[in-house]
């Protein structure tokens, strides 16, 4: 490749892949704590102390049985899914917070005097790292594009033509 043109057509090169091992579920503990953390921080977005209302509750239960609540505390179950090294794309904090002005007409309100971090992975790379995703199905992504298409140009289902093609238009 070194500065040559491939011919036209040219399949890229094959991606070297690191094989899972069935039953990795790193960085969480087993299946139960991702599923455990999925519902709570994903599909809740569960305030940090109901998480530990819960998982008090848990472990008091656990306990009676000899065996532990997937979490100690929202902490743990934080720094278990910032550990995750999948895409290795590093997380980046902001500071944001406003700007102080000698503007007397205004009202200062206590949360305007403070500093918020916002934390964020870098959406570029997130995007990136999708892409040279070899299990990434791109063509499942026309129907969305189409359908933009479709609202935009007026055309009815009918008589425009097929998904596939207007994504190969």
């Amino acid at each position: 490749m070194e500065g040559n043109y491939l011919p036209h057509g040219t399949p890229p090169p094959p991606r070297a892949t690191v094989p899972a091992v069935q039953g990795d579920w790193s960085p969480f503990d087993s299946e139960l704590q991702f599923r455990v953390a999925d519902i709570f921080y994903r599909r809740a977005a569960m305030s940090a102390s109901n998480i530990d209302a819960i998982l008090e509750l848990w472990a008091e239960t656990a306990a009676l049985l000899g065996a532990d609540a997937p979490f100690e505390s929202h902490d743990h179950l934080y720094k278990t899914i910032d550990s995750s090294t999948v895409g290795n794309v590093p997380w980046e904090c902001l500071v944001v917070s406003i700007p102080q002005t000698d503007n007397s007409n205004s009202p200062i309100v206590g949360w305007m005097k403070k500093s918020y971090e916002v934390w964020y992975r870098n959406p570029d790379a997130v995007v990136s790292m999708m892409l040279e995703n070899a299990d990434f199905d791109i063509s499942n992504l026309t129907t969305a594009w189409a359908n933009w298409h479709v609202w935009l140009t007026g055309a009815s289902n009918a008589s425009s033509p097929s998904h596939a093609s207007l994504w190969m238009q």
